[in-house]
């Protein structure tokens, strides 16, 4: 019965010394200068079938262009000033709302410091594969957020978004690069 105690303490001890961190992603991870593909799938409570959209983003200088190209043409630039829409006459105008910009740049940016201040992090895998599980620690995430996971390797593959509401918004990225498109 010792040997079988020692063991079950020596694997999870283990575990814990070879634990992936996120000081160590933080050194892999390249989440500025990228860009590439995403396909989003938005399943909202109540109705039968998910929203399906997909384009081209990019990430630069901790900027996010999202520019959705089916069902329909859009574009959107989150930035340190704000949320825009680009109109059909090439204007970025300011989207009004009760967006959480800061909130929403710091987990695209992958800013650690700050993500960890509003979410509770569980980071699992290695630099090539890892998971991280975010669950809201704070009163106003978790009026918005059950969970997000994101997945990734050197670049994020997926991010799964639970909304309280029991939305869910799943979006892939694929062929994402540093190269200039």
């Amino acid at each position: 019965m010792k040997i079988v105690s020692f063991l079950f303490i020596f694997f999870i001890s283990a575990g814990n010394i070879f634990a992936f961190s996120v000081n160590e992603l933080e050194k892999v991870m390249v989440n500025d200068n990228i860009n590439g593909e995403f396909h989003q799938e938005k399943i909202i409570s109540g109705f039968p079938n998910p929203i399906l959209t997909s384009g081209q983003f990019s990430i630069k200088n901790k900027e996010l262009l999202w520019i959705t190209e089916k069902p329909r043409n859009s574009s959107i630039k989150i930035n340190t000033d704000g949320i825009f829409s680009l109109s059909s006459n090439g204007v970025w105008s300011k989207i009004q709302g009760q967006y959480d910009k800061s909130m929403f740049l710091d987990i695209v940016n992958m800013n650690f410091k700050k993500i960890n201040s509003i979410f509770d992090i569980d980071l699992l895998g290695s630099s090539n594969s890892w998971v991280m599980k975010l669950k809201p620690k704070t009163h106003i995430a978790g009026k918005i957020f059950k969970s997000i996971i994101i997945k990734g390797g050197v670049f994020v593959s997926s991010i799964e978004i639970v909304e309280e509401n029991g939305d869910k918004t799943i979006m892939k990225f694929l062929n994402v690069s540093t190269k200039e498109k």
